[in-house]
């Protein structure tokens, strides 16, 4: 008997209690249980079978495990995971406060609705509004209209003036208790724990709809793309009849329902496809079917309760519950919670609210303020952890990728390397022979020989690809007074290296005489601060990059200068960063075009030919 055990598969591959079954020739559908699978397969056939039989029984079973691993990889690049969201976790008033509700109006300003009145967020820090007049009200809803934001609170519907600055409360006799309102043109929908009723601004007038409901108190509401009215109560979903104008309760059809059970309608969410309504309760998410009537309940979210759902693009759909935030699409689904060994982690699980904005940042309001998570295509956030199947940190000072698609992490926990056709390996100074001489590795390049290069506090370090160690080098000069212990910058030149070094300045060393056996190398020419070849200001090299018309730049610590050396002409040329730009240089780095960019605080500062410069500040 072969046991065949796919393990290399994160997300589970198949639904075993589900018709619904990849094995059935149908899409893998995440809204169903999950197991992952563990094949026994009986490879030991009757005696009399024939060995064509075999072979057909063979491949038929090789084609099922290739069809449920997916499709092959037509590259051999790693793969980095699937980022993980990260938080910036935002108390409001510095002190513990409940988010409510969060909205986005048409100014792009940022609003809350607490359990201590109304905020709005800067991008920095939260502002109190009207903190005399609505101090302690809690706020659960807001809509905009006519240059005014209206907001449902405990006490009743409130306005805020953008002209004047003011919270006041409404001139019509409004109900308390409001959680939800719903702007459709003139008139606006309020719902809470009194009913359901609708007000004409025009008018002024607020009318009582609440006759039909399933239960009088009213947590959510919702318009369809086909401008039907969905209301949540507390037991049960209803839906208006326009010719009745009134609503009526939705009977839930699910197998698994139970007449004796309530549905508390808590958020509602039409589907991006327009097909499905979502609705969240307590310990359940329901999609419901408007076209067939149909009702099914998706067993990923589990038991927790549901207080918020949204539409996060691209397919997602973002749920805020009592125990964290779900990231649920048709590929895979996320859960985040707190976790107090990581500070990026959401700050609180009772998620009150969820929002994602225009790009696709989410927002989670929460017992402790609210949460931010950059969901950018531009910039995403992946754990190291994730990278390296490892707990252990690295404070990363450099990435890169070789000639074979290698990519290399390098820090002051040695290096990592992420390899498509095996796991990720951690290279670390250990007591054996030939292992990484430092832990603390500042910079990598990969030499015209394909030799992997690294700069460690230890001297330089080449891979040793056929027996996967190292040769570790240590520089000095002809007088054995400057050596590169700290080696900070490795460039190629030619024929040789250029090996910037903390404490002993920069040198110059053939290739050659890195294939002899001797360790320690002596340089063919030294530069530094002593012998006034450069007119170096001190020996603490930073970094060392090359453009593409030879020329060497230098970037010092504790100078303000960033120096170009010419190996041809023995020319020198200094730029004082700080008279060009007002700030201190920082890095440098060279594009594929061979500029020179050096960073400084507030900006950066771009070198091109003929010594001109471009400077971009970012103040």
């Amino acid at each position: 008997m072969m046991v065949a055990v796919i393990n290399s598969i994160e997300s589970p591959i198949c639904c075993i209690d589900c018709p619904k079954c990849c094995l059935k020739d149908e899409t893998f559908n995440p809204l169903h249980p999950l197991k992952l699978v563990t094949l026994q397969l009986d490879l030991i056939p009757p005696v009399n079978m024939r060995t064509e039989a075999l072979e057909k029984r063979l491949l038929k079973i090789i084609c099922i495990i290739l069809a449920m691993i997916g499709p092959w990889k037509a590259f051999s690049a790693p793969q980095l995971p699937e980022p993980e969201f990260s938080w910036k976790n935002v108390a409001v008033d510095g002190k513990k406060t409940a988010v409510f509700c969060i909205f986005r109006d048409s100014r792009g300003i940022m609003w809350l609705g607490t359990n201590s009145g109304l905020y709005f967020y800067d991008g920095i820090t939260t502002h109190p509004v009207g903190e005399t007049e609505i101090f302690g009200t809690q706020v659960y809803s807001i809509v905009e209209k006519d240059n005014r934001l209206f907001i449902g609170s405990n006490n009743g519907l409130l306005t805020y003036d953008y002209a004047s600055g003011q919270v006041i409360e409404s001139d019509i006799d409004s109900p308390k208790e409001i959680r939800s309102l719903l702007l459709i043109d003139d008139d606006i929908w309020v719902g809470g724990l009194n009913g359901i009723y609708k007000f004409n601004l025009n008018s002024n007038i607020i009318t009582d709809y609440s006759k039909g409901l399933p239960h009088k108190s009213v947590y959510s509401i919702m318009r369809d793309s086909r401008g039907i009215l969905y209301v949540g109560t507390y037991n049960g979903l209803a839906r208006w009849d326009i010719n009745a104008e009134m609503f009526r309760p939705l009977k839930v059809k699910a197998d698994d329902f139970e007449l004796s059970s309530r549905l508390f309608a808590n958020c509602l969410l039409e589907s991006q496809d327009k097909e499905h309504i979502y609705i969240g309760g307590e310990g359940s998410l329901y999609m419901y079917t408007p076209a067939n009537d149909n009702w099914e309940k998706i067993a990923l979210i589990g038991n927790n309760n549901i207080k918020s759902l949204y539409n996060g693009g691209n397919g997602h759909i973002l749920i805020g519950t009592d125990d964290g935030v779900f990231d649920m699409s048709k590929e895979c689904i996320k859960h985040y919670r707190h976790d107090s060994r990581r500070e990026l982690s959401l700050a609180d699980n009772e998620i009150w609210c969820i929002y994602s904005d225009s790009q696709n940042n989410v927002w989670a309001g929460h017992e402790r303020g609210f949460s931010i998570a950059s969901n950018s295509n531009y910039l995403r956030t992946i754990e190291l952890s994730a990278l390296a199947h490892s707990g252990e940190g690295n404070e990363i000072h450099s990435i890169y990728r070789d000639t074979k698609d290698n990519l290399w992490f390098a820090g002051n926990n040695g290096v990592i390397r992420l390899s498509y056709d095996s796991t990720p390996h951690w290279y670390r100074h250990t007591d054996l022979p030939n292992s990484l001489s430092h832990n603390r590795v500042r910079a990598i390049h990969e030499d015209a020989e394909n030799n992997i290069w690294f700069a460690t506090d230890a001297g330089i370090n080449r891979l040793n690809r056929k027996n996967d160690t190292f040769d570790v080098f240590y520089i000095v000069d002809k007088q054995g007074e400057h050596n590169s212990n700290w080696v900070y910058a490795l460039i190629e030149d030619d024929t040789h290296f250029w090996i910037g070094s903390f404490l002993n300045g920069l040198h110059y060393v053939d290739k050659k005489k890195f294939n002899s056996s001797d360790r320690t190398i002596v340089s063919d020419m030294s530069i530094n601060a002593e012998n006034k070849s450069l007119e170096l200001s001190n020996n603490l090299v930073n970094d060392v990059v090359k453009d593409q018309g030879g020329n060497i730049w230098i970037l010092l610590f504790r100078d303000n200068t960033l120096t170009k050396f010419s190996p041809t002409s023995n020319k020198v040329i200094k730029y004082d960063i700080f008279d060009l730009t007002g700030g201190y240089p920082t890095n440098i780095s060279s594009d594929n075009q061979g500029r020179i960019w050096c960073a400084f605080k507030g900006g950066v500062i771009i070198f091109s030919e003929n010594d001109k410069y471009d400077i971009i500040s970012v103040h």
